[in-house]
């Protein structure tokens, strides 16, 4: 019916039962990844490996491995990735170990800081030690150490500040996206995101 009703029109031509069409897209919610470089359904584009990855924010440890999931955010100008998480603020900056919250209503507390926390390629060594320093993060449990521990197994190195922009204090970010891979340049975190990301049929 909808086929043919655009062909009926009057005596002066105009349509009688004119059809429009409209399409409708679903944009992807966001953009999640298992924390484990190892896991056996790990993704890896040139010097950057990331474990599994999922567009369902239902995910909250990974299937195969079982390793805790986190949302990736990446800075639309140079593509850099991050893992998003919640911490309580005087333990990142008095360097406590602590638990990395997934999301902010998951704990009832005014003291918990949004945090960026830089996924590196191999062998990266920050060209800046004093304003980027290293995490350690147990892949398991989904606790943040600052030192590294004795127990080694299940560790992934990230790397934090602490600046807090002044338009958005509740955010630990860096004061210059650009400054952590400063030393990396031979990676193309545009490409990583698009080579990961075209594994998947959305």
């Amino acid at each position: 019916m909808k086929a043919v009703a655009p062909f009926a029109k009057n005596d002066k031509g105009s349509v009688l039962f004119p059809v429009r069409m409209h399409m409708l897209f679903r944009g992807i919610k966001g953009v999640y990844s298992c924390t484990n470089s190892n896991c056996a359904h790990s993704h890896s584009h040139e010097k950057l490996t990331l474990g599994e990855i999922f567009l369902s924010d239902g995910v909250l440890t990974c299937p195969h491995c079982h390793s805790v999931v986190y949302v990736l955010y990446n800075d639309r100008r140079c593509g850099v990735l991050f893992f998003k998480g919640y911490v309580f603020e005087d333990d990142l900056k008095n360097q406590r170990n602590t638990y990395l919250w997934r999301d902010a209503g998951q704990i009832l507390d005014n003291r918990l800081k949004e945090v960026h926390l830089f996924i590196s390629p191999e062998n990266y060594e920050p060209h800046n030690k004093q304003t980027i320093k290293p995490c350690y993060l147990d892949v398991k449990s989904g606790f943040i150490y600052f030192s590294k521990p004795e127990k080694q197994e299940n560790l992934l190195k990230l790397y934090y500040s602490n600046y807090q922009l002044k338009a958005r204090p509740d955010i630990m970010t860096f004061l210059n996206v650009h400054t952590a891979y400063t030393d990396s340049p031979t990676i193309n975190y545009h490409r990583t995101v698009l080579a990961v990301i075209s594994h998947f049929k959305i």
